[in-house]
């Protein structure tokens, strides 16, 4: 059995990934469906992102407008090499919101020539992995935040590694560093007067 260009032309319009193909000179000449709803655009205005624009240009994830040169289909294009994973933060007009993407692009080839004659872009939208992974971040800020104030510390202990974790109030409390200290229940026993062994392993350490 083998491929037709039926069926890659099937996966092209029912890939969930959006697919956008270059020329050489960096104007796009095809997209799947999928590009207009991860970008918000049509083919005719895909390149279509104000450049210089804070609020509506691309931007990487320090919010730094990211020039047209260093997209990853031009990179590719000048570096004939893959780029993967890069982030880039793309102002939807259709949702009317910042959308985080996460692309992979690469060059093509023909057996003739050298340089790419053109490349690909894959696209997949990561804006809810980013906005969770913001506000994890929040989180443990705030709680750090809070610990720091009230001067309370937390543990927790993995029980199937045994591995524990302290929060960096714990850290101050006991006055080590995160870098060279590694807690344990024989490494807090150690800081621990022998008289307290008994009350730290029977109500702590699970002895």
């Amino acid at each position: 059995m083998t491929c037709n260009s039926t069926w890659l032309e099937a996966l092209f319009v029912k890939a969930k990934q959006g697919v956008v193909i270059f020329d050489k000179s960096g104007e796009t000449v095809m997209a799947n469906p999928a590009i207009s709803r991860i970008l918000g655009r049509t083919l005719n205005n895909i390149a279509d992102v104000p450049e210089g624009d804070p609020e509506k240009g691309a931007v990487d994830q320090n919010g730094k407008l990211i020039p047209v040169d260093r997209y990853p289909a031009m990179v590719a294009l000048h570096s004939h090499a893959n780029v993967e994973n890069f982030i880039i933060g793309i102002y939807n007009p259709h949702l009317k919101e910042r959308r985080w993407i996460s692309v992979d692009a690469g060059p093509i080839f023909e057996a003739s020539h050298a340089a790419p004659v053109a490349a690909y872009s894959v696209l997949v939208d990561i804006t809810e992995r980013i906005n969770a992974e913001y506000e994890c971040r929040q989180s443990k800020m705030h709680l750090a935040l809070a610990q720091s104030i009230a001067s309370i510390g937390s543990a927790a202990v993995d029980f199937r590694t045994g591995r524990w974790d302290w929060s960096e109030e714990t850290f101050r409390i006991y006055g080590v560093s995160r870098d060279t200290f590694t807690p344990t229940a024989e490494t807090l026993g150690a800081m621990v007067h022998p008289a307290d062994w008994p009350f730290l392993y029977s109500h702590y350490l699970g002895a």
